[in-house]
């Protein structure tokens, strides 16, 4: 009895060794999956909630425009403590605005990325409705690309494309669900003090249902900036949105 019981630990123990063997060179074939960061997991940034009263004090009583659109009027703001940020009021508050509103502070609180603008707070006064981002020096890169002062070099644009597409890779491979930002244009890629290169406005943005990039196969609206449809039907997608701005 002894006999055999010695006989069965030892037949286990070469199945145990052969079968490790097998995983370690079975590893060793495959790479490694490359690690995903969820947006949807872990505590979301601190945003801090201003006040009406200081978020007007920091930008001189609204005196310090430093770009206009569509959705509102962006200021320059120097908050007690040193914080400088770009401060977006919004027009008007209406049913679509106020769901951009939300969704651009739910997404923003939990993206993490040296390429996307962080959000750094908000303020809410009876219908205004204001976000604090990080102040970003050099504008937009459709200022510099209209603009008729100097040209940005050909070096400085094919790093910005790099910038850009890194972000977009984070969105759309690293992020769980993946996220589609839905309005890429040059007025929403804010350039820093060294021209490095980050994705804003999220108000537009759509996460993925099932966790695929075609985020609308069946949907033909065309979302953000009327640009350029073009037809995409390798990613199943009727239209892919591209804006020529």
């Amino acid at each position: 009895m002894l006999i055999v019981l010695i006989v069965l630990i030892r037949r286990k123990s070469r199945e145990l060794d052969e079968s490790e063997n097998i995983d370690k060179t079975f590893s060793r074939a495959i790479p490694p999956p490359r690690p995903t960061r969820k947006f949807q997991e872990g505590p979301a940034s601190m945003l801090r909630k201003f006040s009406y009263k200081e978020t007007m004090k920091a930008t001189d009583n609204f005196n310090t425009i430093i770009g206009q659109g569509g959705f509102g009027t962006v200021f320059k703001a120097e908050f007690s403590g040193g914080l400088v940020a770009a401060v977006k009021r919004m027009n008007k508050v209406s049913e679509q605005a106020e769901e951009e509103f939300c969704r651009e502070i739910e997404l923003l609180a939990r993206l993490h990325h040296r390429h996307l603008v962080a959000l750094r707070g908000f303020c809410i006064k009876k219908n205004e409705r204001f976000l604090m981002y990080e102040y970003m020096a050099n504008g937009s890169l459709k200022d510099h690309l209209h603009s008729p002062g100097s040209p940005l070099s050909w070096q400085t644009r094919m790093q910005i494309a790099i910038d850009v597409a890194n972000a977009l890779e984070y969105l759309h491979f690293y992020c769980d669900p993946p996220l589609c930002h839905r309005d890429i244009k040059s007025s929403n890629i804010l350039l820093d003090e060294n021209f490095v290169a980050k994705v804003a406005d999220f108000g537009l943005a759509h996460a993925s249902k099932d966790g695929s990039i075609c985020f609308e196969p069946v949907n033909t609206d065309i979302r953000g900036t009327p640009g350029l449809g073009i037809k995409y039907p390798c990613c199943n997608l009727k239209y892919l949105h591209v804006s020529p701005h």
